[in-house]
């Protein structure tokens, strides 16, 4: 995506709780923590599009989950209903999953390729739990 030198690049800056994995997941639209419909949030190390703010959701009444993997490396997590500007990449595992009764791969930026987060679906449900630290918003003027 070409940036246009009008658009101010935010980082983006949602509030962030730690909690343990989920027992399993209610998904609910969420408000828009601020940004405006004209808002596109882009990957961080080269700008792409990745998804918008009309696709902020919540998962278990949170957008934001801070999460601990085996490696103890610790994310916090952005909940979205689609990321067309990332790549599905690799198989579907349900092994140490954070949300029960899901299953996920990895969501990498369909531009550079780096790790965005991971895709995550059970039966007709799916959504993408993105890493915050690695997206930024655009504010028009």
């Amino acid at each position: 995506m070409k940036k246009n030198k009008h658009q101010n690049k935010q980082s983006l800056n949602l509030s962030s709780s730690g909690e343990k994995p989920s027992a399993g997941a209610r998904i609910k639209t969420e408000k828009k923590f601020g940004l405006k419909k004209w808002n596109i949030i882009l990957c961080k190390n080269c700008g792409n599009a990745i998804t918008s703010p009309e696709t902020i959701i919540s998962v278990n009444d949170k957008h934001i989950h801070t999460l601990t993997n085996l490696e103890d490396i610790t994310f916090d997590i952005g909940c979205f209903s689609s990321a067309n500007g990332s790549t599905i990449f690799g198989d579907s595992s349900p092994e140490f999953t954070w949300f029960k009764g899901f299953t996920w791969n990895l969501s990498i930026c369909s531009n550079c390729l780096i790790h965005l987060g991971w895709y995550y679906q059970r039966k007709n449900e799916t959504f993408f739990g993105l890493i915050v630290d690695r997206l930024m918003d655009t504010k028009s003027p």
